[in-house]
């Protein structure tokens, strides 16, 4: 058995958003800097816009967890945004 991390590794997601035609991922999840990171960086790849909703992310090792947070996603400026879950909430329809 491969053990994988990105959501992007079953075929029926990458079916689905190309159904509905999304732009942009909004994410929220366990492991920040594993299953998160390894997700959010294929969905770079795949050309979306990647919106990180902070308090909706989390992981079993703080160092890493903030490390993903203020170190790696802050080098994705062009595609990744961070946002608090109030200004998600204000903008969804």
């Amino acid at each position: 058995m491969q053990i994988v991390f990105s959501a992007f590794e079953d075929p029926r997601l990458s079916a689905l958003l190309k159904e509905r035609s999304g732009e942009a991922l909004v994410f929220s999840g366990v492991e920040t800097d594993v299953c998160v990171l390894a997700t959010i960086l294929r969905a770079i790849d795949l050309g979306y816009r990647v919106i990180i909703v902070e308090e909706a992310v989390a992981s079993s090792n703080a160092q890493g967890h903030a490390a993903a947070l203020s170190a790696i996603f802050p080098r994705f400026d062009q595609q990744v945004e961070p946002v608090g879950v109030n200004e998600v909430m204000r903008a969804w329809p």
